[in-house]
């Protein structure tokens, strides 16, 4: 299939801040933080391979390095501020790993760097992600992507995720599920080392929510406090889809601290209202 120009959304004026969604979302999850931030920055989010508006469904390659190229492509060579949730967390990360000098600082919920949470360091309640991906691989293999969504949704969402959803709803995550899997497939091959994480010295605030599932409270955890210049916050009450199901609140702690990093040396930045920090996450 051709690959068609990427749809994105911009808005406002000022330092970049370019946004990257979770698998199965959109730019569209970001319209209100934009919002919140357009009066003073050049705010961008884009649709990433078969999301959204863009329907290319990807080249078969590694998913991460095919949107890799598109956020290259739409970042050019000026310094952003990156703000990625789960899947678009994962993505923000391995941008600042092979642009640092372009990332003005990193806000990250519950990254998706889940070979960190599969690997030998973590607890089995923390690996289940690993059984839930070869879970829902191996329904969107043997052509039943419907299951497939539902276990997907219903992981991340919580229990009856998938019947919360409009018909439409359903099938637009059931038409995503190959791309998806994708993502899966990528953030597992991944093989970066915890430490090479501390080679990020951009300012960098880590989120999390306790109400969802461990590895994303745990890959949260260990990257804050393996990268330098981490601050961290937990929202007790949200889950992993804390950015999307209550955005006002998660969007006050990214744009606080963006106004933080922004604000000229010896200015009082702007500051909005944060979730508590450091939480503790037992990783036994």
């Amino acid at each position: 299939m051709h690959q068609a120009a990427p749809f994105v959304r911009q808005s406002g004026e000022g330092p970049a801040v370019l946004c990257l969604h979770s698998s199965a979302g959109s730019s569209g999850q970001w319209v209100p933080l934009m919002e919140r931030l357009s009066a003073g920055y050049r705010v961008i989010a884009p649709d990433l391979h078969a999301h959204g508006r863009n329907t290319w469904p990807g080249g078969g390659g590694n998913a991460l390095e095919e949107d890799m190229r598109l956020v290259e492509a739409i970042a050019g060579d000026a310094p952003a501020h990156l703000v990625g949730h789960s899947y678009g967390g994962a993505l923000a990360l391995r941008y600042a790993m092979r642009r640092p000098e372009r990332v003005l600082s990193l806000v990250l919920y519950e990254p998706a760097v889940w070979h960190l949470a599969a690997s030998g360091l973590a607890d089995s309640a923390t690996r289940e992600v690993l059984d839930v991906g070869s879970r829902v691989k191996r329904l969107v293999e043997s052509g039943n992507c419907r299951e497939a969504a539902r276990g997907f949704v219903d992981y991340w969402n919580g229990e009856d995720g998938w019947d919360r959803l409009s018909a439409p709803q359903q099938s637009r995550v059931e038409a995503q599920m190959p791309r998806i899997m994708a993502h899966f497939d990528a953030v597992f091959a991944d093989r970066t080392p915890l430490i090479a994480y501390a080679g990020l010295d951009m300012p960098a605030l880590l989120l999390s929510g306790g109400a969802g599932p461990r590895c994303g409270q745990y890959t949260a955890r260990l990257l804050s406090i393996t990268m330098p210049r981490t601050d961290a916050g937990h929202f007790p009450a949200l889950g992993h889809m804390g950015p999307v199901v209550r955005a006002t609140q998660v969007n006050e702690a990214i744009a606080g601290f963006v106004d933080q990093v922004a604000a000229p040396r010896g200015t009082p930045p702007r500051r909005a209202s944060r979730p508590a920090l450091r939480p503790a996450i037992s990783s036994a």
